[in-house]
């Protein structure tokens, strides 16, 4: 269950930080709620958005809202992650793979 899943998480951050990195997990934990809050706000208006659009044709509603659903939780994400330092590693990760091909 999710309870469970939420329990396993705490204890298996704890063990790991204070076995083996030998520091507080405080900040892994606070990063974790941090990211499962915007998954939560990303969520609402990503629902939001698509229920405005109208009952048309199907099949172009659909792909309206499977645009929303692309476009919308990445741009939230790029606001508000665009300046640490984790998303310009990623980014920088993945115009390499780009380059690559």
């Amino acid at each position: 269950t999710i309870i469970s899943q939420f329990v396993q998480l705490l204890l298996k951050a704890k063990l790991l930080f204070s076995e083996y990195f030998k520091m507080s997990c405080k900040k892994y934990l606070a990063r974790i709620l941090l990211c499962f809050t915007v998954f939560v706000f990303e969520l609402m208006v990503t629902y939001g958005c698509c229920c405005l659009v109208p009952a048309m044709n199907e099949i172009l509603s659909f792909g309206i809202k499977a645009v929303i659903c692309l476009l919308v939780p990445n741009a939230i994400t790029v606001i508000l992650f665009h300046k640490t330092d984790a998303f310009h590693y990623f980014t920088g990760l993945v115009m390499k793979t780009l380059k690559r091909k």
